[in-house]
This record gives structure tokens, C-alpha cells and sequence, in this order.
């Protein structure tokens, strides 16, 4: 019976320090909203523009909590329909969500990365291989560059997705899918990042040494 009185005390004490961290913390062009859910939001200014990163955050000792980016815009999930169609070129087509935005898609540049060595970049979403060419692999990044209107700055150049190991190399056509938007492009990915507790204030080793300040 002590034992399970002492997890339940430890557990309540660790509840209350993360209710009493939960706020609005400030520095200079940077904000880190800790919320009581456990969901942080990061933003930051650079010129015009703010990047942003959405997550969960976690006491990890009582001087310490750790940062982790729902998505991580570098390693995207890719899904692939692999068929047989008896194809002249072995084709490989970017099916693009349909929530992104269509004003924006003539900006996109598709890089097409097989077997881990052969690139090839193109504005259009559809890639054309020789029938021959043995796939193994599948991994895509997309760019943004600016051909007309609309212009929007970006805080990064490239999103990516993760590799695909191809399951039948007999097959000639593949429909890839993946969770692509145009805000991705100023996002920021965060992953295990640890930030030190200082009292009113946090210090976020990977942001450089002036610390966050609670104002809200």
C-alpha cells in the first residue's frame, strides 16, 4: 500500500510542475507556448516570415522537459500503389493532396531519388524511367521555387519524404502519396530537444544562450 501511495504522490507532483510550467515563454523573435495538454507551440520570427513547429513537450526530471515535432518535414510518410500495366517507361507519378494549394503547385520542383544515387529534379509530378531500370528504392523532395505569382518567402528550401523500398521490380507504374503543404515550407521539425528549467525562465541549449522568459 506505500509503495503504490508513493507512485501516486510522485505522479501528482509531477502533474502539478508541468500545470505550473504551462505558459507563454518569450525571447527576442521567439515564442514557446507550453500548453497544459502537453502540446507546445514554437514560433519564430526571421524578417517577414515566422516558422513554426506544433508538438508535444515532457517533464523528463524536475529540472528538465524535452520538445518533439508531430511532424518531422524531413522524413514525410510515403505511400506507394505498385501495379503492372505493361507500360513503354516505367512510370513513377506524384499524386498531390488535394488540401494543398493549387496556386502554389506551379512553384513545386519534385526531386525524384531511386536506389539512393539516380536524381532527377522536374517541375512536373510525373516521371518517366527506362523500362529496364531496375527500382529498388523510392524517395522524393520537393522545392520551392519561384516562377509567377504567388510569391511567398520561405525559412526553408526542401521538404522530404522517407525512402521506399519497392516491393515487386517487375512492376512499371507507381502512385505515391504523401502529406504535402505549402506551410511546410516554414516549418521547423524539433526532435528530443532538451530544454534546462531556470526557474521563471527556460534555456534552450539548441537556440543559442539567451533564455526563454515566462510572460503569460
Amino acid at each position: 500500500m506505500k509503495r503504490y501511495t508513493l507512485i501516486l504522490l510522485l505522479f501528482s507532483c509531477s502533474s502539478a510542475k508541468e500545470m505550473h510550467l504551462s505558459g507563454e515563454y518569450s525571447r527576442m523573435s521567439n515564442i514557446l507556448q507550453l500548453n497544459e495538454d502537453s502540446i507546445f507551440v514554437y514560433k519564430r520570427r526571421v524578417m517577414t516570415l515566422e516558422a513554426q513547429s506544433i508538438g508535444t513537450w515532457k517533464l523528463i526530471n524536475p529540472k528538465q522537459i524535452v520538445l518533439n515535432s508531430h511532424i518531422d518535414i524531413e522524413n514525410l510518410p510515403l505511400k506507394v500503389i505498385e501495379k503492372k500495366k505493361n507500360l513503354p517507361q516505367k512510370t513513377i507519378e506524384i499524386l498531390v493532396d488535394d488540401k494543398f494549394d493549387s496556386d502554389l503547385l506551379h512553384n513545386i520542383d519534385y526531386e525524384l531519388i531511386t536506389n539512393q544515387v539516380d536524381t532527377v529534379r522536374q517541375q512536373s509530378p510525373i516521371f518517366n524511367l527506362p523500362e529496364n531500370n531496375l527500382l529498388n528504392t523510392i524517395k522524393i523532395n520537393a522545392y520551392y521555387v519561384y516562377r509567377n505569382l504567388p510569391e511567398i518567402h520561405t525559412t526553408r528550401e526542401s521538404v522530404s519524404t522517407e525512402e521506399y523500398e519497392v516491393q515487386e521490380t517487375q512492376n512499371d507504374y507507381y502512385l505515391i502519396t504523401f502529406p504535402f503543404r505549402g506551410s511546410m515550407f516554414l516549418y521547423e521539425t524539433i526532435k528530443n530537444d532538451t530544454i534546462d528549467i531556470k526557474g521563471n525562465k527556460l534555456y534552450w541549449k539548441n537556440k543559442g544562450k539567451p533564455k526563454f522568459k515566462k510572460v503569460k
